[in-house]
């Protein structure tokens, strides 16, 4: 029973960064933020590889009237992460107007080497020794979340000199 109670561990170090305060001329076009996400493998057992799956979700705006779409590559996997090993993804926002934007609006799961291989529709990734036995355990927390907004402010620069 005391296992039950165990509080669980967040075997990964997440950090982030972008570029918060943006000057874009809209009549040019869209803008296009991009969030970078450095995730560090913190499991000190044995060089326990790590998977995680990475995705970015529908927007998570700050002013309802206004959203950003993601764009590109939206679903990363990580695979076989050592141990204090450190990978970098990059996300990106397609932006269409000026306004302030979370984009804390992505969801990091832990994988098991077996959803791993289901997920990926046949390719084979050997991973040993890996947590599978600690996330499967309950030891370790199944979805990482960040606390914080990440909030970007976008303003519209017009043309200097341009008259209408």
């Amino acid at each position: 029973m005391a296992h039950d109670h165990m509080q669980k561990i967040n075997p990964l170090h997440l950090a982030y960064s972008f570029e918060k305060q943006i000057e874009h001329n809209f009549r040019k076009g869209p803008y296009i933020a991009t969030l970078e996400l450095s995730l560090n493998n913190m499991i000190q057992h044995q060089d326990a590889l790590l998977n995680c799956h990475v995705e970015a979700l529908t927007s998570n705006d700050v002013n309802e009237q206004e959203s950003f779409s993601w764009y590109g590559k939206t679903v990363h996997r990580v695979t076989a992460m050592k141990t204090n090993e450190i990978r970098k993804i990059k996300l990106t926002a397609l932006i269409t107007e000026p306004g302030v934007y979370n984009l804390n609006s992505f969801h990091i799961k832990l994988m098991t080497q077996d959803e791993l291989l289901k997920d990926e529709a046949g390719e084979t990734i050997v991973a040993r020794p890996r947590a599978d036995s600690l996330i499967a355990d309950h030891h370790y927390i199944r979805e990482v979340k960040l606390p914080d907004e990440i909030l970007v402010t976008v303003d519209d620069k017009a043309d200097e000199g341009l008259f209408m």
